[in-house]
């Protein structure tokens, strides 16, 4: 059996998903509380992170877009995981650094070449 919010496999016929929350039997649950943990994101910091340090080491960028994709998906497929704003910001970083670092590296070569 799978649930039917976030996919993950249950074992046996629990009334709530342990891994997103979701309640699997809805008759079940009358006067139970539920409450789930939310937690941030590791791979959106990461990308946060890595989009920062690309301001001055070139390569960080592509890694910080990977991330910031890869925590998206993981936001988008489990509601108790946070830090959109965090991938986005990485992704933005990313994408921006890699252009800047392009663009630089053209104009180094452009005046290497006129010598």
């Amino acid at each position: 059996m799978f649930c039917k919010n976030c996919g993950k496999e249950l074992i046996g016929t629990p009334d709530i998903c342990m891994n997103c929350g979701a309640v699997l039997n809805p008759g079940i649950t009358q006067g139970l509380l539920v409450t789930t943990e939310t937690r941030t994101s590791g791979f959106a910091v990461t990308s946060l992170v890595l989009g920062l340090v690309s301001l001055f080491i070139p390569f960080l960028g592509i890694l910080s877009i990977i991330f910031g994709v890869v925590s998206m998906n993981q936001i988008k497929k489990s509601p108790n995981i946070q830090g959109k704003g965090m991938a986005i910001a990485g992704l933005v970083l990313g994408i921006i650094t890699i252009s800047w670092w392009i663009i630089y590296f053209v104009f180094l070569a452009s005046l290497f070449l006129s010598l």
